[in-house]
């Protein structure tokens, strides 16, 4: 979890907020209190950032880190220590996804290829579908529907060994609809509307009503109209369809948006506007965009990353911009919006239109075992 922000609008992106590593990627270190120009954002696919760095990817594959490395987090190896503008790590069309932990980042490829801090290899399995980290754990969810929970630090440290052949089996369900990573908790999501919870609960971030840890995914509700789930550092927000926002967990800067600072141990409803588009949880903040461009903040500001132009946390939403263009990076929609348009960007050059239709036909000939004559094949490649 991070104490900054990354957000985009009018083509470009914008960031703010603590960099005492140089993870804002503006060649200096110090503190950024307002929303300070990055890069054009026309190219970038995903950014994302674990405690003192960050990643972004590219849509032509290339993957920049900036940063603290001293646990090797950006991948360059042990003789780079802080990097305090965009270096590249890797040139990679075939990137699925990325995620960042504390400290480390795993990089799912779309052949099944998962690794962990750029080249430590974790495992090949075409079956997985995506990888959700927290701070010092981090889940895999395949096609199945089989979802496994790792501990970050075993592979991280090269203890990977420990897991291979016997990955621990969290639960198996394949109409889990999202997962979603605080720092040490956990919530899924299931098309059916049941929502499990797990983890820390110190805070009362599970929504449970009590301040006890749950080791294994416990029903918080069932609720077929939730929308969307949302992890914070220590605490927890759920979208409703109908655009009721309740939120739980820690408030003491004010993060949940509620008044009244301290701790809330059940969904409590903070506002409800059908105009909610998505919700982000920082470390101890929160932001909130409306479809119509307004962008409200929340929680700790002491770093600046809520891009007030101040270190004052607020215990409110308050409006910081409205912009119709705006994007928040670090939410779910990225991926959605990926999923949506990858086809268009594999399409650039033939190499990637045939690798991307060859695992297109390995994915649903596995799924539907139909074989396909090979002249046939031939004849659909050259209109790929």
């Amino acid at each position: 979890m991070a104490y900054n922000s990354f957000i985009s609008y009018d083509d470009k992106v914008f960031v703010t907020g603590g960099n005492n590593a140089g993870q804002l990627g503006l060649n200096h270190k110090k503190n950024i209190y307002n929303f300070t120009y990055l890069m054009d954002s026309s190219d970038v696919r995903l950014i994302k950032r674990g405690h003192r760095f960050t990643m972004i990817l590219k849509r032509n594959g290339n993957l920049f880190v900036f940063g603290d490395n001293f646990e090797n987090q950006l991948g360059l190896g042990n003789l780079i220590n802080i990097v305090e503008s965009p270096k590249l790590l890797m040139t990679d069309p075939n990137i699925k996804s990325i995620e960042c932990g504390y400290f480390y980042h795993l990089i799912l490829k779309m052949s099944g290829e998962l690794f962990i801090n750029g080249s430590t290899l974790l495992m090949i399995d075409p079956e997985i579908k995506s990888v959700h980290c927290g701070s010092y754990h981090f889940m895999i969810l395949k096609n199945n529907g089989e979802l496994f929970l790792c501990d970050s630090y075993k592979c991280a440290s090269k203890k990977w060994d420990h897991y291979k052949g016997k990955l621990p089996l969290l639960m198996k369900d394949p109409n889990i609809k999202s997962i979603c990573c605080g720092s040490h908790h956990s919530m899924i999501l299931k098309n059916n509307g049941e929502l499990f919870v797990f983890g820390a609960n110190y805070y009362g971030q599970l929504g449970l009503g009590h301040h006890k840890s749950v080791d294994k995914p416990i029903l918080l509700m069932t609720d077929p109209d939730i929308k969307s789930i949302h992890c914070g550092n220590d605490h927890s927000m759920i979208l409703k369809n109908n655009g009721e926002l309740f939120v739980f967990g820690n408030n003491k800067l004010g993060q949940l948006g509620l008044s009244n600072i301290g701790h809330i141990t059940i969904p409590t409803l903070l506002m409800k506007d059908s105009k909610i588009k998505s919700v982000y949880g920082g470390y101890e903040f929160t932001k909130i965009l409306k479809n119509n461009g307004e962008l409200f903040v929340c929680g700790d500001n002491n770093y600046g990353a809520l891009g007030l132009d101040n270190n004052v946390s607020v215990n409110i939403p308050t409006l910081l911009m409205t912009n119709s263009t705006i994007k928040i990076y670090g939410c779910d929609d990225e991926i959605m919006e990926w999923s949506h348009i990858h086809h268009k960007f594999y399409s650039l050059d033939f190499k990637n239109r045939i690798y991307t239709f060859v695992l297109f036909l390995k994915r649903n000939q596995m799924k539907t075992g139909l074989k396909i004559p090979k002249f046939v094949l031939f004849e659909i490649i050259k209109f790929v």
